[in-house]
């Protein structure tokens, strides 16, 4: 029976998202855009885990209500889900939540949104929010691609560029970042002179490729999947106020806010 509340929430988002377990894509939308591409390669890797997740809470609903013996599966995992614990290939596989519960709603919306942008890559443009994602840093890279494929520069000579409400050409905008350690001034970051635990949700952020010319002040802060900082995504150059020692200092950094 400690199971059945875990076993419930499965249940609860099969009835919100009807299509989760469906796979309906075998390619991807444009095989000759690398985002596509990157974002197929998600939308596998997700699917994959779900396939899982149904295997797993149909042997639950088996043992629960139908009296079936304990699958090897169900004893290996069972425990940590009684303590309401996500087992590690599972968290691996889609970060989110500590709590499994929790975890498998934010598996639940990752899918929506993966299966919706895989099958319409184009909705990128209005915007995404990376912690929807399972592997940031593929669609970044996968810019860098399209970007060398479109502008005829070579990709060694292309590097990330990162701005705070600025358009970009070329860009994906991201609308779930934050800062932590450090506070916005107009479109550059600047010291914090109190608090640097606050977190300071971020306008829409850009995220382009490009060749630079100019010589702009920036520091380079990381980004984290999230507050706790467990998971490092990748270095983002961003412009700023004062020395850029100060911020380095200050432990500031961008995080994903769910």
């Amino acid at each position: 029976d400690s199971l059945r509340p875990i076993s419930d929430r499965w249940k609860e988002l099969l009835r919100k998202y009807p299509h989760m377990t469906e796979t309906r894509m075998n390619s991807p939308a444009d095989p000759e855009n690398p985002i596509a591409s990157a974002l197929y390669s998600q939308y596998c890797i997700i699917h994959e885990l779900v396939t899982e997740l149904s295997l797993f809470f149909k042997d639950l609903d088996g043992f629960l209500n139908h009296g079936e013996a304990l699958s090897h599966q169900l004893m290996s995992k069972g425990q940590m889900l009684i303590n309401n614990e996500v087992p590690d290939k599972w968290f691996d596989t889609a970060e989110g939540p500590e709590v499994a519960t929790e975890w498998l709603v934010e598996v639940a919306r990752k899918v929506d949104v993966i299966d919706s942008l895989a099958q319409d890559p184009a909705l990128m443009d209005k915007g995404i929010e990376l912690s929807s994602l399972i592997r940031p840093t593929a669609i970044i890279d996968a810019l860098r691609q399209k970007t060398a494929k479109k502008t005829g520069i070579p990709i060694v000579d292309l590097s990330l560029v990162f701005a705070v409400a600025e358009e970009h050409e070329n860009a994906i905008y991201v609308k779930d970042i934050a800062l932590q350690g450090a506070v916005m001034q107009g479109n550059k970051i600047a010291p914090m002179q109190k608090d640097d635990s606050i977190i300071i949700k971020c306008s829409t952020c850009s995220f382009s490729w490009e060749k630079i010319s100019d010589s702009t002040k920036t520091v380079d802060i990381p980004l984290y999947s999230n507050e706790m900082r467990s998971k490092f995504i990748v270095k983002l150059p961003t412009a700023c106020h004062g020395d850029p020692k100060v911020f380095a200092f200050a432990g500031a950094a961008f995080i994903l806010n769910r």
